[in-house]
């Protein structure tokens, strides 16, 4: 599966919402790109919060 960019990025915001406890903004995904969505959103689930 080839990765898109967009997908990522749209991953990685809905995390750190998440983890801020913010509303994440859900935005409309193609079903075929729920794959990459859901296992970008588990691999940073995954990895410790980071404090800066």
């Amino acid at each position: 599966m080839q990765q898109n960019r967009d997908i990522t990025a749209q991953a990685i915001a809905f995390v750190d919402a998440l983890r801020t406890q913010r509303h994440a903004r859900m935005p409309v995904i193609l079903f075929a790109h729920w794959p990459q969505f859901m296992a970008t959103v588990r691999e940073r689930m995954a990895q410790p919060l980071t404090r800066i």
